[in-house]
Formats: structure tokens, C-alpha cells, sequence
């Protein structure tokens, strides 16, 4: 689940808003060497790990409540 944080406006308690790790600079790690793959391989990657888990994800929600949102979601809708 996306973690969804406003860049507009302080967070209640905070003077300023929160800008998270999406504003860190990545330049000195690029400039040390870090590279990136391609997207279709990491997505690829994924797929297969996902594919053959055989036990629950510990963190989200379940199947069960992620179809019962979805469900009532797509109600509201029509």
C-alpha cells in the first residue's frame, strides 16, 4: 500500500510539511557507481517470487478485504 503524505501542508504538530524520502538526492550514490535494471526485469523478478510464495504476506491486507473494497468501490461508482 502507498504510504500517501502531503507536501502542501504541515502535518498536525509539525511547522512544516514533510517532504520524506522521495527528496533525498541520489546523485553521490549514482556518481559512486549505483546503477539501475531495467523495469521489466525487476517486474519480471517480482512476478516469480510472488508466483511461488507459499505462505502469507505478513504486512498489507488480506485477499478477502482487498476484494470486499474493491467491491464496494466499483458500487459506488456505478
Amino acid at each position: 500500500m502507498p504510504l500517501w503524505i502531503p507536501e502542501q501542508f504541515a502535518l498536525e504538530g509539525a511547522a512544516e510539511p514533510w517532504k520524506g524520502s522521495s527528496f533525498i538526492s541520489i546523485e553521490k550514490a549514482v556518481t559512486d557507481g549505483l546503477s539501475f535494471r531495467p523495469l521489466e526485469e525487476t517486474i519480471s523478478d517480482i512476478y516469480q517470487c510472488v508466483k511461488v510464495k507459499e505462505t502469507e504476506w505478513k504486512a498489507g491486507i488480506s485477499r478477502e478485504r482487498e476484494q470486499e473494497l474493491l467491491n464496494c468501490f466499483s458500487k459506488e461508482t456505478i
